[in-house]
């Protein structure tokens, strides 16, 4: 026969250990989930209680040092405040990042691309200029996935935060007249920057939903901000026809993350358009978006959702309801510029059948339009596989020698 005392001890020893073992287990799992959380915003990302009214106008800017570990040299980058407009036309504060080659630039300012980042989440601290350095793969930094190609090969790059990333405000994600916007602001605020020396004339260039702003900006650009020169817009995988975008995720069922670009546009529409969320999220699909998608940065908020299918986090009717909305933020044919668009043939986010779509609509519009199909690439390889075609394409562009038009 166990004695009661023998016994007593054990079962303190065992409980000790369950709640040695469950602490660390909670402990654990804070630790993941801070790992998974966004960079924190500093005290630069609080703009002046006094913004004026012009979009444009520069606000602030902080150099930023390479990390040690850094292989990038010869390089400069800085973060800059500045202003821009929402949906309603009211001046708002974003943010952005600016790169340039050391050194002085030459005669006439260094060239200039206008990046427009790609889908990045939308919770504020998921703004690229918030940890530039962050990985983005095994063998990319966030500056050398969007910024250090053009830098490396002579050109200043400003790249703008799109409107509540970086500053505080409305999610704007696929809101392609705010993200226009906020492109050709953050041109504005170049031109004011006095630590480079810069051209006026401008190449937008931007992948998935950066190439949907980088288009956006185009088609802005001659009315909105007419003194801007825009010679040339390159568009990777561009987010054009929002409709079938969606719809191939929707109708698909699919589950693995990708649902959460649909419920994070739906988001970006409800707060612009003024549209009551429960018409177009499920109950389960306001709480993903609360607890999830609005919490973290893109690649966790799609393993946050990886179970989940389309019609778990979206109403029957909410794309129908969305419908209007989609067409408004589609991407126009009318460009006073030519254009490069490149596609990957296994893209299953942008389906190359509709930037192939978008390339005919351009064509019939008698766009000059350079469109190149990337064997074997997916989503987020057309920027490495398209790279030196588009540095090819932007050096004959400034020349004033586009290439031929690829439309029959």
């Amino acid at each position: 026969m166990i004695r009661t005392g023998i016994m007593s001890d054990m079962r303190r020893k065992i409980l000790i250990a369950v709640a040695a073992v469950l602490a660390l287990l909670v402990t654990g799992g804070l630790i993941f989930w801070n790992s998974l959380q966004p960079p924190g915003i500093t005290p630069f990302y609080t703009p002046p209680l006094a913004i004026g009214d012009e979009p444009g106008a520069l606000l602030n800017s902080e150099e930023i040092e390479f990390p040690a570990e850094s292989d990038v040299s010869g390089a400069r980058l800085w973060r800059i405040l500045y202003t821009s407009s929402n949906v309603d036309g009211d001046v708002i504060a974003t943010s952005g990042l600016i790169a340039a080659p050391d050194g002085d630039a030459p005669a006439g300012g260094f060239p200039v691309v206008v990046v427009a980042h790609g889908t990045v989440g939308i919770e504020q601290g998921c703004a690229p200029s918030v940890a530039p350095f962050a990985e983005v793969d095994e063998e990319n930094t966030t500056y050398d996935f969007l910024v250090g190609q053009y830098v490396s090969a002579g050109y200043a790059v400003v790249m703008a935060d799109f409107q509540g990333l970086g500053v505080a405000g409305d999610n704007s994600y696929l809101v392609g007249e705010i993200e226009g916007r906020n492109v050709l602001d953050s041109a504005r605020a170049l031109a004011e920057f006095d630590d480079i020396d810069t051209s006026p004339r401008l190449l937008v260039a931007g992948q998935s939903q950066g190439g949907q702003a980088a288009l956006w900006a185009a088609q802005l650009a001659p009315e909105y901000a007419p003194e801007l020169d825009v010679i040339g817009v390159v568009a990777q995988a561009p987010a054009t026809n929002l409709e079938q975008m969606f719809l191939g995720i929707y109708d698909a069922g699919k589950q693995g993350g990708i649902v959460s670009l649909p419920v994070m546009a739906a988001d970006a529409y409800a707060k612009n358009y003024h549209i009551e969320i429960s018409e177009l999220l499920t109950d389960r699909g306001r709480g993903s978006l609360a607890n999830i998608i609005g919490k973290l940065c893109l690649f966790p908020a799609i393993l946050g959702t990886k179970l989940a299918t389309p019609q778990d986090l979206i109403q029957p009717d909410g794309l129908e309801t969305l419908g209007p909305y989609i067409e408004r933020n589609k991407p126009g044919t009318d460009f006073a510029m030519p254009i490069f668009l490149a596609q990957g043939d296994v893209d299953v986010i942008v389906q190359p059948t509709i930037t192939g779509g978008y390339a005919d609509e351009l064509c019939e519009a008698g766009q000059d339009l350079t469109f190149v199909t990337y064997p074997g690439v997916g989503h987020f390889d057309v920027i490495g596989a398209s790279n030196d075609d588009v540095l090819d394409w932007m050096t004959a562009v400034a020349a004033g020698e586009p290439p031929a038009s690829t439309c029959e």
